[in-house]
């Protein structure tokens, strides 16, 4: 199979988005400013990363027109529809930047389609009057969806069973079956399961996530 390897874990796994999230009215300068410094949230003296925050750094950049994007220089941005979901609701009800000047009335719409360091890893993240959600059509083959969830932190962009799950995390594939899947795996040909998967923070896709990481690992 010729399709190229994914990287290691240690040098994380890229995914490009493509469009832009509109918020109306526009971000003012002070939230501008302060949606720049989730770059790197607050710590504890310890290094951990404080409760309450999606992530250990925030993908999302203002645009110069009060709304957000994922520019492409932005290294392995992780977990974007947490974040997203994150600030949406804290410009709602400002609890963690305790500033009373962040909170506002916004409405967010928008699409964003990302592609992940895997071909056949795509999704669509829509925004409609504030609804987040993630959409897929396929996925790639299973051999290569299982090193992508490896490679990524809990998302629900990620929260998407796999139609041969079955074979299991240590299921061998012979050449010729990589070779005849290899086409299918690039164009992302397997439904995913369920087809869409609506953003929340705090996340409810949880215990979903854990179940499925527990059934691969205990898998024989």
């Amino acid at each position: 199979m010729s399709l190229p390897p994914l990287p290691s874990r240690s040098m994380g796994y890229h995914t490009t988005f493509t469009g832009t999230v509109t918020v109306d009215p526009p971000l003012s300068p002070r939230q501008r400013g302060w949606i720049a410094t989730l770059w790197s949230p607050p710590r504890y003296p310890d290094g951990s990363l404080a409760l309450g925050y999606p992530g250990w750094s925030s993908p999302w950049v203002p645009t110069a027109e009060g709304g957000l994007h994922i520019p492409d220089s932005m290294d392995r941005p992780r977990q974007a529809p947490e974040w997203l979901a994150w600030i949406a609701n804290e410009l709602h009800e400002p609890i963690f930047s305790r500033d009373p000047e962040i909170g506002g009335t916004h409405t967010m719409t928008g699409r964003l389609r990302a592609q992940g360091g895997c071909e056949g890893d795509k999704y669509e993240l829509r925004v409609t009057s504030g609804r987040i959600s993630v959409h897929r059509k396929g996925l790639p083959c299973w051999p290569c969806w299982l090193d992508v969830q490896w490679l990524v932190p809990p998302s629900a962009a990620y929260a998407f069973a796999h139609p041969e799950e079955h074979r299991g995390a240590r299921a061998e594939f012979t050449e010729e079956e990589r070779d005849r899947d290899e086409p299918h795996c690039r164009a992302a040909a397997w439904a995913p399961q369920p087809r869409w998967r609506r953003v929340y923070w705090p996340p409810r896709f949880g215990d979903w996530w854990a179940e499925h990481v527990a059934s691969l690992d205990s898998d024989p």
